[in-house]
């Protein structure tokens, strides 16, 4: 093996076929390697391709032989996704599962690639339940080179079981990858680079808070002084300057700014396959005036998805719709099944007749993706952003060329009002700190109290 110069990065076939965005998230990867930084934060939007930039660059350093064992992490609902792309991508590498119901082979797996070198796929339930097995080797004490979480706002709660579990593990570099870093406060923000930077960036929850939250967040209420007002911006403007080594976010509305030269084949998954940009770059939010709407959308060909929060809601429309002749598939926490739910996302997303997809916001908003629809209808807002966000993204998405539109139901005087304006603060708090541009897509940029005040004309129960 040759020896790598200093700005040199781990090429592979595949990197040749990233698009320029996806080839500056491997060198972030990579410059965070070699600047003997401890972990960093994959931040882009959903649906731009982090799975493909994380499978480039650890073929990149396998072939290098400057890794030997990685751990990476996600929820079961991601599996199928990881693993297909491995093998479309890296056929030669050594990827095992650490999931499943046979313990027998979890251990063969586990022990092979610890033995041998390799990828361990294996989801946050295993690694709570499993976190010491994962942590030896014949009895002793196995550190991995990378430690990679997927969904990585599943540990944005440092005391929770997960993030202990994940903590435990012994692991020489971390690397997380989320499409929504922050979702409700700065505190979660210090729980990931606490985790990824392995406690030396932020100091401790005790002093991030009294130094950086308190001051930033008190800068943002109605009635902070000037002088909180300047300590918060200041404050806010040391928080970016110190993360920024270890953060990277593109938006699509930036990446599709941009001209976008990939040669990139086609890709089974719409996550990690990045053709044409959609022919309208933003997404708009206009209110659902008609009641008549879906009947429209549907003879104009468009699809739907309709995102509740409840079953019992879903059992509601899906009977309306049915009545009215409506074709509808549904996905909500009834279906257990890895198998079952992927064959009905493949369904839709390959039969036309099916013009209307329920599901509920937990079940459907992560790990799922459906550009066969351009119509997003979001029922009951929820008191997180980042959850209605990725809801949203699943038709919003590279893959997606079709403009998209989003209709949030939402009723004057009522608690969805008051959620609605607590999202639109949440959002532009989270933007503040993290340098994230604003986002014509999300709330928050100006046209958030537009819409909002346009939803009090909206009707509340459409049928």
């Amino acid at each position: 093996m040759g020896a790598l110069g200093a700005n040199t990065i781990p090429g592979t076939d595949l990197h040749d076929k990233l698009y320029d965005y996806q080839r500056d998230g491997v060198a972030f990867l990579y410059n965070l390697y070699r600047d003997g930084q401890k972990g960093g934060i994959l931040a882009d939007d959903m649906g731009l391709g982090k799975t493909i930039q994380v499978i480039s660059f650890l073929s990149g350093m396998y072939d290098n032989e400057l890794v030997q064992h990685t751990l990476l992490v996600m929820p079961t609902s991601l599996i199928t996704n990881w693993t297909k792309e491995f093998s479309k991508w890296t056929p030669g590498m050594r990827v095992k599962e650490f999931h499943g119901t046979s313990k027998g082979e979890r251990t063969r797996n586990l022990e092979k690639v610890q033995r041998r070198g390799g990828v361990i796929i294996t989801t946050y339930t295993m690694l709570m339940n499993n976190w010491q097995q994962l942590s030896s080797y014949q009895g002793r004490k196995f550190t991995w080179d990378y430690m990679i979480l997927d969904e990585a706002h599943k540990i944005k709660t440092n005391t929770t079981k997960t993030a202990k579990s994940a903590y435990a593990i012994p692991s020489k570099n971390r690397v997380l990858l989320t499409g929504t870093p922050v979702q409700n406060n700065l505190r979660e923000m210090w729980s990931l680079f606490d985790f990824a930077c392995q406690g030396t960036l932020l100091g401790t929850a005790k002093t991030f808070k009294m130094e950086y939250e308190n001051p930033i967040t008190r800068a943002r209420e109605k009635d902070a002084t000037p002088g909180e007002k300047a300590l918060g911006f200041r404050m806010s403007q040391n928080l970016m300057a110190i993360i920024k080594p270890h953060f990277l976010r593109r938006t699509k509305s930036e990446v599709q700014k941009n001209k976008m030269n990939g040669k990139q084949e086609d890709s089974d998954s719409k996550d990690s396959q990045v053709p044409n940009p959609p022919k309208d770059s933003g997404a708009v939010m206009p209110t659902l005036t008609r009641k008549n709407d879906l009947i429209v959308w549907t003879y104009l060909s468009h699809r739907t998805l309709i995102f509740a929060h409840y079953r019992k809601v879903l059992d509601i429309i899906e009977r309306i719709l049915g009545n009215r002749g409506f074709k509808v598939m549904r996905l909500d926490g009834t279906i257990t099944q890895i198998a079952e739910r992927e064959r009905r996302i493949s369904l839709f997303q390959t039969d036309e007749r099916y013009s209307v997809f329920l599901l509920t916001t937990k079940v459907g908003g992560v790990g799922i993706t459906l550009t066969a629809a351009n119509r997003v209808v979001i029922y009951d807002p929820s008191w997180n952003p980042a959850t209605d966000a990725q809801a949203v993204d699943r038709a919003y998405r590279i893959g997606q060329t079709e403009n998209v539109i989003i209709y949030r139901l939402i009723s004057c005087g009522t608690v969805e009002e008051k959620i609605y304006r607590r999202q639109v603060f949440k959002d532009s708090l989270i933007r503040q700190n993290t340098g994230d541009k604003k986002n014509p897509f999300r709330s928050g940029d100006g046209t958030s109290e537009k819409v909002l005040t346009e939803a009090g004309t909206a009707p509340a129960g459409h049928e």
